[in-house]
């Protein structure tokens, strides 16, 4: 999936009767955290994960820590 494509799941993954696929989305945001260097598409997808409490230690890198 592309980047963009992925960062513009996030508010899909708000929408109530479509919390079920959080984990699946969860996958696309860790592979592009894994891949990606862009800084907004990277903020979007770190946000969306603390916001469905999942594991950001992994996918943050330096950078990311400093943005923050």
């Amino acid at each position: 999936m592309h980047d963009g494509a992925v960062v513009a799941t996030v508010p899909l993954g708000e929408h109530h009767p479509l919390t079920g696929h959080r984990n699946e989305l969860a996958d696309h945001f860790h592979r592009l955290l894994g891949t990606s260097t862009e800084r907004c598409k990277r903020d979007r997808a770190l946000d969306a994960l603390n916001a469905w409490d999942r594991d950001t230690s992994t996918p943050e890198n330096a950078n990311d820590n400093a943005a923050r």
